[in-house]
């Protein structure tokens, strides 16, 4: 058969953080098994509910041939779904922004077909938290004020705007600072403060019992 014309290629995350897809002329494909001996790598089509026997070779993640026909159309709409997955997915994980920003970034522009076959926007902001939790985890919640240290690059907003001010680093009375500077040039122009203490927002009942107190004063 003579060569195909569209030889473009897109390798995207799977349905997990460990999987990936191809993309190909409206077709989508998972990894076939492991490399062959001669290097390439075999794709095989995912619609396996019509056992379609198409496959597609890359080698070193560039095209390479195709194999197999499929046994039905190319779905660009099923393929621009996927992209638009592992596109939140990416950024969620490689981004501060929002999941919500994440998700009106990516959904914006797509056609209606497209949107028809993605999930729910409540369960593609939940795929993006988890995709950003399992590439950069919580810290361990401290047990005891010993146990916690603030690192100055963990402790900024959004905007990357230092936030940690001060910490005296003691394990009795532990006193620390967060905020911005712009928070307080706020408080300083402001007449009135209102305090409350926040006790409920400690994850931890030992350290809960030996703080005097949480104090809120800008946000």
């Amino acid at each position: 058969p003579p060569p195909p014309t569209d030889t473009s290629i897109k390798i995207i995350q799977g349905r997990t953080l460990t999987s990936k897809s191809l993309l190909h002329a409206g077709f989508r494909y998972s990894r076939d098994g492991k490399p062959l001996t001669d290097g390439r790598q075999a794709w095989r089509c995912v619609k396996r509910s019509c056992k379609c026997p198409g496959r597609l070779y890359t080698l070193n993640d560039a095209f390479h041939s195709l194999g197999k026909p499929h046994n039905h159309p190319a779905d660009a709409a099923d393929s621009n779904a996927a992209e638009a997955r592992s596109k939140i997915k990416e950024m969620a994980s490689t981004t501060t922004t929002s999941n919500h920003r994440i998700y009106c970034a990516v959904t914006g522009s797509l056609p209606a077909d497209t949107l028809a076959l993605l999930s729910s926007e409540d369960t593609l902001k939940k795929s993006a938290q988890r995709a950003r939790r399992k590439l950069n985890p919580r810290p361990r919640a401290p047990l005891t004020l010993a146990d916690l240290h603030l690192q100055p690059e963990d402790c900024r907003t959004l905007r990357q705007a230092d936030m940690l001010l001060y910490d005296n680093a003691s394990d009795q009375r532990r006193v620390v600072i967060l905020a911005t500077s712009d928070n307080l040039t706020i408080l300083a122009e402001s007449s009135s403060w209102y305090l409350d203490g926040t006790f409920k927002s400690s994850p931890n009942s030992s350290i809960r019992s030996s703080s005097s107190m949480q104090t809120p004063l800008t946000h």
